[in-house]
């Protein structure tokens, strides 16, 4: 996250690039610019919003999970993992090295 001070030198960049092409193309096309940047980002923000609105609500899921259900599942990445090297293992044609 930006410190505030570095938000409003960037806030304050913007808005003399902004002036500087109002002054360029016309202040109707730029007020119409700015309404629709505006448009844009209130929905970046509102879609950033619904989105930690998704985790915080998967989190809650999980934290709604009993123990005997979190064991259960951490017992079965466990077989699968030993399932998976046991089938690197027996597939591993190399020849075995002779260098200790």
């Amino acid at each position: 996250m930006l410190s505030t001070r570095r938000q409003l030198e960037i806030m304050v960049l913007i808005a003399i690039s902004c002036e500087l092409v109002g002054l360029k193309i016309g202040w109707t096309w730029y007020l119409l610019a700015v309404y629709f940047a505006a448009l844009v980002g209130f929905g970046v923000i509102a879609g950033l919003s619904s989105r930690d609105r998704k985790r915080d609500q998967m989190a809650r899921a999980r934290a709604r999970r009993s123990p005997r259900d979190l064991i259960r599942q951490e017992n079965g990445l466990v077989q699968l993992w030993r399932r998976r090297w046991r089938t690197m293992i027996r597939f591993d044609h190399r020849e075995p090295s002779t260098e200790r």
